[in-house]
């Protein structure tokens, strides 16, 4: 059965988050105490985890993903004032 989880992120160009490689992506947000974070459906009992590249972007920001930006995926964008990030998932 799946399980929601949470995935703290910090707010820079490109960084990996490690996770079950199956998970489903629901939310991006910041949680109550204000930290960035996604929000995943996983499987708890999935054993391979793996490495997914997340880059934030800033509003005004050019999308500089490196080598491959078309295949960049956009998860979502929050409002952390006066800021508005907006989150992709890069492979």
């Amino acid at each position: 059965m799946d399980t929601i989880y949470k995935f703290s992120f910090e707010i820079t160009d490109m960084q990996e988050i490690e996770m079950p490689m199956a998970a489903q992506i629901i939310h991006v947000g910041l949680d109550p105490s204000g930290t960035p974070c996604l929000w995943a459906e996983v499987d708890p009992y999935e054993a391979p985890a793996t490495h997914r590249k997340i880059a934030v972007i800033g509003t005004g920001n050019p999308l500089d993903f490196g080598h491959d930006y078309t295949s960049a995926r956009h998860l979502g964008s929050f409002v952390q004032v006066p800021f508005v990030w907006h989150v992709y998932e890069v492979n």
